[in-house]
C-alpha cells in the first residue's frame, strides 16, 4: 500500500513539475500548461496545443518517458495489490483487530487437549463462583 501511495505522489509531482516547466519554457498560462501536461501523460494528444520551442519539446519528451512510465508502474502496483488479495487481507485484518479490541474478560486457550480442557473447565467454575 505504501508503494501505491508513493507512486501517486510521484505522478502528482511529475504533473506539477511538468506544468511549471511548460509555463516557464513555453510562456503559457498555468491552465494551458496543466492541460498540455495531462494531454501528454494520458497519451490523448489532441494536437491543439503543441510545444513551440526546442526546450518545450524536451519537456514533452521527459513527460512522455517519466510520466507514462510512472503511470504504468502505478497501474501495475494497484493491479497487483488487488489481484493478490491484499485488499481483502487488509480489510479482514482491520475487522479482526476491531473485534479483538472490543473483547473484555476473555481468555485464549491454545490447544484443547487434556490440559486445555481442564483449564477451561476450571476457569468456567471459577467464574461461576465469583
Amino acid at each position: 500500500m505504501q508503494r501505491i501511495i508513493t507512486m501517486v505522489a510521484v505522478l502528482l509531482l511529475i504533473v506539477v513539475i511538468g506544468s511549471i516547466l511548460y509555463v516557464v519554457v513555453e510562456r503559457v498560462s498555468f491552465l494551458e500548461a496543466f492541460y498540455f501536461t495531462l494531454t501528454t501523460l494520458t497519451t490523448v494528444g489532441y494536437g491543439d496545443l503543441v510545444p513551440r520551442s526546442g526546450p518545450g519539446h524536451w519537456v514533452a519528451m521527459g513527460l512522455m518517458v517519466f510520466g507514462i512510465g510512472s503511470g504504468l508502474l502505478l497501474t501495475t502496483l494497484v493491479t497487483s495489490f488487488l489481484v493478490e488479495g491484499r485488499l481483502r487481507a487488509l480489510m479482514g485484518g482491520r475487522r479482526m483487530k476491531r473485534a479483538i479490541e472490543r473483547m473484555r474478560d476473555h481468555y485464549v486457550v491454545c490447544g484443547f487437549g487434556k490440559l486445555g480442557r481442564s483449564v477451561a473447565r476450571l476457569r468456567a467454575l471459577l467464574q461461576g463462583v465469583s
